[in-house]
């Protein structure tokens, strides 16, 4: 078996340099696609928290609602009864009643 000659050398050199150079674009590449996919989680995941953050406000108004709500129902019903009494801003008491 003969021994390498320097130009077959030389080829063999520049395939490996041109492998190695290759493995670096495909792992920067790599890198990059890596980078982005992170930048998509976390925008994903800031928006899950502002999201998180709408809900817990709404959840805050309705929860508002519902006990206005709840309190036009007594008052309602109250009313009904001939059993309401409001007070006026001058600090003057009225009883409403109804006719049914």
């Amino acid at each position: 078996m003969k021994g390498v000659g320097a130009a077959q050398l030389a080829a063999m050199e520049k395939g490996v340099a041109l492998s190695v150079s290759h493995m670096r674009e495909e792992i920067a590449q790599l890198k990059d696609g890596q980078r982005e996919h992170l930048t998509a989680i976390n925008e994903n995941t800031d928006e899950i928290g502002s999201n998180y953050e709408y809900l817990i406000d709404v959840e805050s108004k309705v929860e508002r609602l519902t006990a206005r709500v709840d309190e036009l129902q007594l008052m309602v019903r109250d009313l009904l009864l001939n059993q309401i009494e409001v007070t006026r801003d001058d600090g003057k008491t009225i009883k409403l009643s109804a006719f049914y």
